[in-house]
């Protein structure tokens, strides 16, 4: 990409995240249709005259919904397994195998005489 299209970018995409975050921060409403609470945000001129299809309902819901939990929960549930884990084990004061020769690239696996048991 060029370098106009990439300057274009840096000021674009902002932009348009803060007119997005705007519009849903200043036009978020609320419908109840039949008994279900909907609450969803997108400009609009009359609060009266205003009223959704449950196509629309739907779309505009998809629209404004960012699913991430089980992103969220995999990632709170190995946080939680590293610190039970780490509470539980006693850390280790040497490493198992010990090589004489660190940082050189070896052609074969250490003798078995160079690990500690």
């Amino acid at each position: 990409m060029n370098t106009k299209g990439v300057k274009f970018l840096k000021i674009f995409l902002p932009v348009l995240f803060m007119m997005y975050l705007g519009a849903i921060i200043s036009f978020t409403h609320v419908h109840i249709e039949n008994g279900v609470t909907i609450v969803h945000a997108h400009p609009y001129k009359d609060k009266s005259e205003h009223h959704h299809s449950g196509a629309e309902l739907q779309l505009l819901h998809q629209i404004s919904t960012i699913l991430l939990t089980g992103t969220i929960a995999f990632a709170f549930i190995f946080k939680i397994a590293r610190l039970i884990i780490s509470t539980f084990t006693i850390p280790s004061t040497y490493s198992i195998c010990q090589s004489s020769s660190k940082g050189t690239f070896q052609l074969r696996a250490p003798p078995i005489s160079a690990c500690i048991f």
